[in-house]
């Protein structure tokens, strides 16, 4: 009635066991989360170094289909022949650029491999057809943010385990101060054939009664109430820092987006304007009124203000994801 009656070490050990296998089943969400971020990852990367090859075989090609017209001239005689020879030179500089670049793009598909599979489950190497036209599928990967976000956490989850755990221990601590108060009922009636010494139970007896012992010798238990009280403060101050260090991270990543959307919408107009003057001075250099240093300059300043926005886009997914 006192001691054992709401809680005793087997209900005790079943509750923890119980909590146990909730913070197997967190741990087993964070591992997956962890796989999930890292293939966000894996995509994102396969995607920018996708663009960013495409943005240098872009000013390669430009280089290219340059030179056939610079050969002309030359052989007419209305250019001279070092702007061969400088056209050559800068276009084994892009061509350079687009190795880098493909190199880059080969090491992002062999790492998205790990994650992207076939039925087999064999890992694909996905090639340059697959890739999307923009940075805009790198919006598209990741869902939005919830609102309940630190409840959701499984670090988080796995705390709070831990503290129903602790309140399980505290509370059968507690109970083994307790005394102890039993009631106990019997029934007896004799069965069978009477014996030598007659019968002791004529025709059926019933006693009722209890027992109340109080211990004396409690140190253990009182060491254990200390020990669990002590276990349950320190898990619920690192459950109160975790949600504030939740709270933070989550505002540092939505002002890290909210600056990086500022940067990309600049980048997107600087892009614009520098695709513009390439724009016009390869106009003005095939209509002979500009030189080949400034037109090479044009090109290559718009192609960095194409990769920067990549960068840009690029920052964005991440920090969403």
């Amino acid at each position: 009635l006192l001691r054992d009656r709401l809680v005793d070490e087997r209900r005790t050990r079943q509750t923890v066991a119980a909590a146990d296998i909730d913070i197997a089943r967190f741990e087993r969400e964070s591992v997956a989360i962890g796989v999930q971020r890292r293939a966000i990852d894996a995509y994102q990367n396969w995607v920018v170094a996708g663009l960013r090859l495409a943005a240098y075989r872009d000013l390669l090609n430009l280089s290219e289909s340059r030179r056939g017209a610079i050969a002309r001239q030359v052989e007419l005689g209305a250019r001279p022949e070092i702007l061969l020879a400088e056209n050559d030179q800068n276009l084994v500089r892009r061509r350079a650029l687009v190795v880098r670049a493909e190199g880059d793009f080969e090491a992002a598909a062999n790492a998205l491999s790990l994650y992207y599979r076939d039925a087999a489950g064999e890992p694909v190497l996905v090639g340059a057809e697959r890739l999307p036209a923009d940075a805009t599928a790198l919006t598209g990967v990741v869902a939005a943010a919830v609102a309940d976000f630190a409840q959701r956490r499984p670090d988080l989850q796995v705390l709070l385990a831990k503290i129903d755990q602790g309140s399980a221990k505290l509370a059968l601590a507690q109970n083994d101060l307790r005394p102890r108060l039993d009631l106990r009922g019997e029934v007896g009636k004799d069965v069978g054939e009477e014996g030598l010494g007659g019968r002791s139970r004529t025709p059926l007896e019933a006693a009722v009664g209890f027992r109340f012992s109080i211990p004396l010798q409690n140190r253990a238990a009182r060491g254990r109430l200390a020990e669990a009280r002590a276990e349950i403060d320190a898990l619920q101050a690192r459950s109160r820092f975790l949600r504030d260090q939740i709270a933070t991270e989550v505002e540092g990543i939505t002002i890290n987006v909210g600056a990086a959307e500022r940067l990309a919408a600049i980048a997107e107009q600087e892009r614009m304007l520098a695709e513009r003057l390439a724009n016009a001075e390869r106009r003005r250099f095939e209509l002979g009124s500009s030189d080949f240093f400034l037109v090479n300059q044009r090109e290559e300043t718009a192609n960095d203000a194409r990769v920067r926005l990549i960068d840009a886009q690029a920052r964005i997914a991440t920090d969403r994801a």
